[in-house]
């Protein structure tokens, strides 16, 4: 059987990308859309429709967490990328981690990525909840952006605390205040950092890893986030 070679586009992103027919599986029964669970007929993450449907945010500045110099977050926290976000947590889907990281690097600008000596750093999960899931959402994230940018990635912060502290169910005073994470640096920080998450909800993750890493040498802290709760 000789492999059909077609292209898809990813959502807004502007490239193209080449895509092979992998299985007769597939053919029989195609990769439905993640967001409404249609089939998708380019056999990516998203249908047309529902690409379409993505919330950008269209430059809208994101609020500054305490010890950034600069936060970018391309969409909002709602429909179809709210469900990317829940299968790239919830199950290992490379589809979605290479769909999020065009979008991130499209929803940016250029001179996000260009500062010398720039390192992406995943803002880090629950070890337990890494272990129980059988992926490192963040850390997915960050090496498609490493893939498309030609950035190294250094994995320098940790969780701290109880296993099953978690932000979710929070109240805004709660996360401010650091009362369910706590973050330290696993080694001497790069001089300039770029974190790396999948949400923004008030900033108190991004925060609390700005602080760790100026703790442990960073000078220049900067973060890109998928979406933000507005």
């Amino acid at each position: 059987m000789v492999a059909k070679l077609s292209l898809h586009r990813c959502g807004r992103c502007s490239e193209a990308a080449p895509v092979r027919a992998e299985s007769l599986i597939e053919l029989v029964a195609p990769a439905l859309c993640w967001s409404c669970r249609n089939p998708s007929p380019a056999r990516g993450p998203l249908c047309p429709r529902c690409a379409a449907a993505l919330p950008w945010l269209d430059g809208r500045d994101a609020p500054q967490p305490p010890g950034l110099d600069g936060c970018r977050a391309p969409l909002a926290f709602e429909g179809p990328a709210r469900d990317l976000v829940h299968a790239l947590k919830l199950r290992p889907a490379p589809r979605v981690a290479r769909l999020m990281g065009a979008h991130l690097v499209h929803g940016a600008p250029p001179e996000t990525w260009r500062p010398d000596g720039l390192v992406l750093v995943p803002a880090p999960a629950s070890p337990w909840r890494t272990h129980a899931r059988g992926i490192d959402h963040t850390t997915v994230l960050a090496r498609e952006l490493a893939r498309r940018t030609g950035l190294p990635v250094g994995a320098a912060l940790r969780r701290r605390g109880a296993p099953w502290s978690r932000q979710r169910g929070r109240t805004r005073r709660e996360r401010l205040a650091g009362t369910a994470l706590s973050v330290e640096a696993s080694r001497p920080a790069p001089s300039c950092c770029l974190l790396v998450d999948d949400v923004m909800t008030t900033g108190a993750t991004l925060a609390a890893c700005a602080a760790a890493l100026r703790s442990a040498g960073a000078r220049r802290v900067c973060a890109v986030v998928y979406a933000r709760v507005l």
